[in-house]
């Protein structure tokens, strides 16, 4: 961005300049191998080799000097879905972060997904009811519009947008906020300019408020110049920001308590030629001017036509971020902002802002019909935050809520009483806003909000779940319905179809994500659902496996392995005894005969509590030759008793199998008088090592003992070991 500054031309409004202010963050947290990728980044390239492409918008994007890097990515649109919990998020400089959905929502042209990462020590402290719903420095937003996505990525104090191009896929761009200019830069006597008009009114009192379930809805049209929706990706990437914007500005009312939403009053493309860097003042004028034949009159005939009570201009304006009237009238009611600054998460609300009436700091408003409406913002701590209509903060995060004193945000007031207080203008001003045009006759979905609070427990507790915040365009009631989709066991809910109702979450032996969706349907039988998660914790110590058994056993001898020091509540036992006779057991003590061969064998013992937790613990067994010389020298493999034995009369055919000498042989072809040690016509299927015989071929992986040596076999071979086709793999307690 180039611009973030604001100034003003007052009265009974005054038209704000906002230079470039954004501020997006997502927590940074370790990937997930189940989770998918958003989208494919492009081999690198430099910004030479990117400017030799043909897309306006990329070469556009490449021109702005706050974005500190721009990489091309592949966005796999299809991923979007109700069904994606987790969703990975590669950065460009070899991080990725992992986002866990917070809800998912269809619209008439795609969806939106939004998630965010809880990062240990994140968490809000406590379960204050003013607390904050969504944190808005660890959080990504996405919308999909057919095949194109764009969206907004907060990772801790960094912020990413992912812009769609014209000619397919998108770039991720990282925005380097030390090159934005900001709020109060290069201002001068000439910016500040007053415009004389009539006294403003307090316009609470002068008009028909349109509230609907106790919700202002404010219709919003946007319009863009073809300059603007070129560099913006198309006409898709057009809608798709659009969308975005919508999006963003409603989850800053929900963040701030705010009983406001805007519904889209539709995109449209002028048909007016703007020049590059236009003067934004001009633009304003025109667009306001029912007389304007180029821009302003069809503007009108379309805002009458989508009854629209704000619109907001998108083009390439010199300077500014965006400009405003500030406390509009129906016929001011009008913003404009640059296209670089259009999806970028705050600017649009800052500039509707100031049609409502706030202001950015309590000097500025003193001189206006809202004193209290200015910004808010925290300059000390660790955590530093503005609020949409505060100045700019060199060490501050901007965060998608309005001032609000009777709010929190990471346990800090929102706002100030009588001083800073944006929630109080929207209270009086939307209603009225509102009402600039009845509402259209279309029937709109609902809007549905969800809450759980707390949304994080230990232990057995009792969750409420609150939809209140959801609404009706059209003003009319609500059906409702809660359920639970995810987290294991099922909660009791009561009052599933209620606006509030009450889930019992019970006690957990692991960490457990528990979901409940809330459904609202309106009178037309149009719905709207929302997600939200309650996390919930172990209040008990996990089981712990111990195996308690000598190191060492002979050959064939007994060896009793316990679990009677594991600890942990109704344990249940799994061992796994490779060799051992019998080879598993679900005891608590087992009595095992050991292997005929010697050698490590790695015995495990996984234990289960009550709750489904488990934990394993392996330990090393070494088997040994019998103290008695040559004992357990003759390997004898345990399933042979399964097979006859090998008859030196009978006539043996391929797939034939029998036991010889304690082993498995199964026959290749014909065979008969030969035993299988002897013949290559058998095959050794015992994975035992076998005494070598001299006059018997051997094939690649047969195992033989040899004058106290172990070989294996690399082809082949029906010489003695060692040699060439031999592999020597250790000493062996045979002769």
């Amino acid at each position: 961005m180039t611009c973030h500054l604001s100034g003003a031309r007052s009265g009974s409004w005054k038209r704000y300049r906002l230079f470039a202010w954004i501020l997006f963050m997502l927590t940074l947290a370790p990937a997930s191998w189940a989770a998918d990728s958003l989208f494919t980044i492009e081999p690198a390239q430099s910004p030479q080799q990117m400017r030799q492409t043909t897309d306006p918008a990329l070469t556009a994007i490449l021109d702005v000097q706050a974005f500190a890097s721009v990489h091309r990515v592949q966005a796999h649109a299809d991923l979007l879905s109700d069904q994606l919990d987790v969703l990975q998020i590669p950065l460009g400089d070899g991080r990725i972060v992992s986002a866990s959905k917070l809800f998912y929502r269809t619209t008439a042209t795609g969806a939106v997904w939004r998630g965010e990462i809880a990062m240990p020590g994140a968490a809000s402290q406590g379960s204050a009811e003013d607390e904050r719903l969504l944190d808005e420095l660890n959080s990504v937003v996405l919308v999909r519009n057919a095949d194109q996505v764009t969206g907004i990525v907060r990772v801790g104090g960094e912020v990413y947008r992912i812009l769609p191009l014209n000619q397919g896929g998108q770039v991720l761009v990282k925005v380097d906020q030390s090159k934005k200019r900001h709020f109060g830069e290069e201002s001068d006597a000439a910016q500040h300019v007053i415009r004389k008009e009539s006294a403003a009114q307090t316009m609470e009192s002068t008009a028909e408020v349109r509230p609907r379930d106790g919700i202002s809805t404010i219709r919003v049209m946007i319009v863009a110049t073809p300059m603007a929706v070129e560099r913006l990706g198309g006409n898709a990437g057009f809608q798709a920001q659009s969308a975005l914007v919508i999006e963003e500005s409603n989850q800053s009312f929900v963040n701030s308590d705010i009983p406001t939403r805007f519904e889209s009053a539709g995109t449209y493309i002028a048909n007016y030629d703007q020049q590059a860097q236009a003067d934004g003042d001009r633009l304003l004028d025109k667009i306001e001017s029912r007389s304007d034949r180029d821009l302003g009159a069809p503007t009108w005939a379309l805002r009458d036509e989508q009854r629209a009570d704000l619109v907001v201009l998108v083009a390439d304006i010199r300077s500014y971020c965006g400009l405003a009237n500030l406390n509009s009238s129906k016929a001011t009611a009008y913003g404009a902002v640059d296209w670089t600054c259009f999806s970028d998460g705050t600017t649009v609300q800052h500039e509707i802002g100031h049609n409502i009436g706030a202001d950015h700091t309590p000097e500025e408003a003193q001189g206006n019909v809202f004193p209290y409406g200015s910004g808010h913002q925290k300059t000390s701590g660790d955590i530093r935050w503005s609020t949409i209509m505060a100045p700019y903060c060199s060490r501050c995060s901007v965060i998608n809520y309005w001032s609000n004193p009777y709010r929190t945000y990471k346990e800090s007031p929102l706002g100030v009483v009588n001083v800073s207080d944006n929630a109080r203008v929207w209270t009086l001003r939307a209603p009225v806003v509102a009402s600039f045009y009845p509402d259209p006759v279309e029937a709109v979905p609902p809007y549905a909000v969800a809450r759980a609070e707390p949304s994080a427990v230990t232990g057995p507790t009792v969750v409420r779940l609150d939809g209140s915040q959801s609404s009706d365009p059209a003003g009319g009631a609500l059906r409702y319905r809660w359920e639970q989709t995810n987290g294991t066991p099922d909660v009791s809910i009561t009052g599933s179809s209620s606006r509030e109702a009450q889930a019992r979450v019970p006690a957990v032996g692991r960490s457990t994500l528990f979901s409940f969706r809330l459904t609202v349907t309106n009178s037309d039988e149009l719905s709207d659902s929302q997600a939200v998660n309650v996390s919930a914790e172990p209040s008990s110590p996990a089981p712990v496996a111990v195996i308690t058994a000598d190191e060492q056993v002979e050959t064939g001898k007994s060896l009793e392995f316990s679990a009677a020091a594991s600890t942990g509540s109704q344990l249940a036992y799994a061992w796994s005894l490779p060799g051992f006779t019998p080879a598993s057991s679900s005891s608590q003590r087992v009595t095992a005969t050991a292997p005929a061969t010697v050698g490590n064998r790695t015995v495990q013992l996984t234990v289960r509590d009550a709750q489904g937790r488990e934990n394993a613990k392996t330990k090393v067994v070494r088997v040994v030759a019998g103290s008695g010389g040559g004992g357990g020298c003759i390997p004898t493999d345990p399933s042979a008793g399964q097979y006859p034995q090998w008859d030196a009369l009978k006539n043996y055919v391929g797939g034939d199998t029998v036991q010889h000498n304690g082993v498995v042989w199964r026959a290749g072809w014909s065979s008969r008088g030969i035993s299988p040690d002897k013949t290559d016509a058998f095959t050794l299927v015992s994975h035992l090592p076998v005494p070598w015989q001299t006059g018997r071929p051997y094939v690649a992986g047969n195992q033989v003992i040899h004058q106290g040596k172990l070989y294996q076999a690399k082809y082949w071979v029906n010489t003695p070991p060692p040699g060439t086709a031999w592999t020597l793999l250790g000493d062996h307690a045979c002769p």
